[in-house]
């Protein structure tokens, strides 16, 4: 799929309808192709049906009935601005006066004038413009996409020496970015990859638990668990306000934070946790006692979460050797938190993630555009939005948090690797072999400019 490309493709387009109906949220969609949330939303509302559900053709039909109004609008308005300059020069008015009501060089009307003298009107409200000739050769072109596409320049200076240098052709900044664009390029931020497990074994965990949940037995339950830390901090976040308000929110001094250790069952929507001090063995195995308390009638408890130390510690052991556990631990593959719905965190490129996902809605529900004046009233804040929203409006947010899990890989994203070695790196320090990179690497030392993360161009 073409990423390069502003409009939306018929691919993209199929990708939006088969995620909308699968529940998927529109900053996910934006986040699985590389888009505003703002575009999917659009493209949403354009191809909207009677009854409600998404047809791509008719979203594609929409689309191009109104840019092919907006084209002829442009056109219109540029016409009605000549005739207007025409008509202001015969009322006696200086090219320079009109240039500077219409916002204009006065060399743009003096043109204008001469085209209506010489052809007539026809010839001025003829709309034919087709740009100029690209001052570099197809063959340049094509060695600067190449030189680009090795490396990743964060200015047009480089960009624009290069140029100067390899083909005797000066730009402007404003030039060299046109030139850019036309070539294909965008200024992007690179995004930042979490690390994942291999695909095979996000597959694995995929399939396990897809058959733990057919096979599941009424005497059975499942939960995930997972830690948070909500900081005492407030949390600015988007909303629609009146243009001009210039909206804020106090901020807080403190940086204190809650510790909540606690669990989820999707079916339930059952959320038992504790308030530790330090989240650690103990408050894990308190976590797994309640989850017990709350499950009497259960045989077996199955618990998914992931790898941290305490979750294998001393404590969680002498817990399940006991003769009467009912508790299941199930390991998350390492790096993928994205599999929890219960820690998931709202990471662009993970597509489907669960205890997280409830993370996410106490912030929208508790900490977004909210201040609290004490700490205390900030972690009671928290712990209501437990003991009393969960239970009571749980159905409200539910498809907001689902076990909708999918493999994420680095696959389809550009990885900026480590830095090179350079000739006097490879006298002074013998390379060292890494796994990230096709060569060697420099070796790790403390330093600005010892080595790069990896990061990703997202699209």
């Amino acid at each position: 799929m073409d990423r390069r490309s502003k409009h939306l493709s018929s691919e993209e387009r199929g990708v939006i309808f088969a995620e909308h109906n699968w529940g998927s949220s529109q900053r996910s969609i934006g986040g699985l192709l590389g888009r505003p949330a703002s575009t999917i939303c659009r493209e949403l509302a354009r191809g909207r049906q009677e009854d409600g559900r998404y047809c791509p053709q008719g979203g594609r039909l929409v689309y191009g009935v109104r840019r092919e109004r907006c084209r002829r609008q442009r056109e219109d308005h540029g016409i009605a601005r000549r005739a207007n300059a025409i008509l202001l020069l015969d009322d006696g008015e200086s090219c320079a006066r009109i240039a500077k009501f219409l916002y204009l060089d006065d060399d743009t009307i003096r043109g204008w004038h001469k085209t209506y003298l010489q052809d007539g009107w026809d010839a001025l409200a003829f709309d034919g413009w087709k740009g100029g000739q690209s001052r570099m050769t197809q063959a340049q072109e094509v060695a600067l996409c190449a030189w680009l596409e090795a490396r990743f320049c964060r200015s047009t200076v480089e960009i624009r020496a290069h140029v100067a240098a390899e083909c005797g052709l000066n730009y402007s900044h404003s030039g060299c970015i046109k030139l850019l664009a036309r070539l294909g390029f965008e200024y992007r931020k690179p995004k930042p990859l979490p690390r994942v497990a291999s695909a095979e074994k996000q597959a694995a965990f995929i399939a396990l638990y897809e058959r733990l949940m057919t096979e599941l037995g009424a005497d059975e339950a499942v939960y995930f668990a997972d830690a948070v830390h909500p900081e005492y901090q407030t949390k600015p976040a988007f909303g629609w306000v009146k243009t001009g308000s210039n909206p804020g929110v106090p901020t807080t001094a403190g940086r204190g934070r809650v510790n909540i250790h606690g669990a989820l069952n999707l079916e339930t929507f059952d959320a038992p946790f504790v308030e530790p001090t330090t989240v650690d063995g103990i408050s894990a195995a308190q976590l797994l006692t309640k989850i017990e308390a709350r499950n009497p009638e259960k045989r077996i408890i199955h618990v998914i979460w992931d790898n941290a130390a305490y979750h294998k510690g001393p404590d969680v052991r002498a817990f399940l050797a006991k003769p009467d556990c009912r508790i299941h631990l199930i390991q998350l593959p390492p790096y993928c938190p994205h599999l929890n719905p219960a820690s998931q965190r709202m990471h662009a490129f993970a597509c489907r993630l669960m205890i997280e996902r409830l993370w996410a809605v106490m912030h929208q529900k508790v900490t977004y555009n909210r201040y609290y004046p004490t700490q205390k009233q900030f972690a009671n804040a928290i712990l209501r939005f437990f003991r009393e929203t969960i239970p009571s409006e749980w159905k409200v947010f539910r498809d907001q948090v689902s076990d909708n899990f999918r493999v994420i890989t680095h696959e389809k994203v550009r990885v900026l690797g480590w830095e090179r070695y350079s000739p006097l790196d490879l006298h002074l320090n013998p390379p060292v072999t890494s796994p990230l990179s096709r060569g060697p690497s420099r070796p790790l030392q403390w330093g600005l400019y010892s080595f790069l993360p990896l990061l990703a161009l997202g699209g």
